[in-house]
């Protein structure tokens, strides 16, 4: 599968270049965009802004792109949405700050206060974004993480976080697009998309 990759300041500046796409390409162009919100815009990119009654370009989001590829592989993962993932971590975090309490440490207050959770979370969110795993978070911060310092509790909450979605075969709604790279490179996933030209 070759790959041209364009720089861009704004994307607007491209509308040409993505015409010129659909107009070469027809219904073999599939157009990816990250959001529902981005697929009108992406639209009027395309088209200019005329308006079209027949046959429109397929823009789908990755989200689409991942629910086709998971029906290629026949393999799902059932994506959960952020008030899953902030119960979930509230969960896995008492069950933390219980067994810290049983073992005695001490522990900086803010753990325990509310907000703590969407502080942990969305870091958390952050290093699925960017494909980090808690062993490479756990190499990059180095052997002397102090047991209960805030690097430690992190790498802690995240690796448990990410052993329980492995365990109950769910994942979290910022591995979309890592999810979707894993199977666009399976042999189902090139099936899936083998003739068409992704935008």
């Amino acid at each position: 599968m070759a790959i041209t990759v364009h720089s861009y300041f704004s994307l607007a500046a491209k509308s040409t270049d993505l015409a010129q796409i659909y107009r070469e390409n027809g219904d073999k162009a599939l157009f990816i965009v990250p959001a529902r919100l981005d697929r009108d815009i992406m639209l009027e990119l395309i088209c200019g802004g005329e308006p079209s009654f027949g046959a429109r370009p397929i823009i789908w989001t990755v989200g689409d792109l991942l629910s086709e590829l998971q029906r290629a592989a026949k393999e799902y993962e059932r994506i959960i949405d952020p008030p899953d993932h902030k119960l979930i971590l509230r969960w896995l975090l008492s069950g933390f700050l219980e067994e810290a309490k049983e073992k005695g440490a001490s522990l900086e207050p803010g753990y325990s206060h509310a907000g703590f959770v969407s502080v942990l979370g969305k870091n958390i969110k952050d290093l699925l974004a960017e494909e980090v795993s808690a062993d490479s978070l756990r190499s990059a911060l180095g052997e002397e993480v102090e047991e209960y310092s805030p690097e430690s509790v992190l790498i802690e909450l995240y690796e448990r976080y990410t052993e329980y979605l492995e365990d109950y075969g769910l994942a979290d709604a910022a591995q979309i697009f890592t999810l979707a790279r894993r199977k666009l490179l399976t042999d189902a996933g090139r099936d899936t998309v083998a003739g068409k030209k992704i935008v």
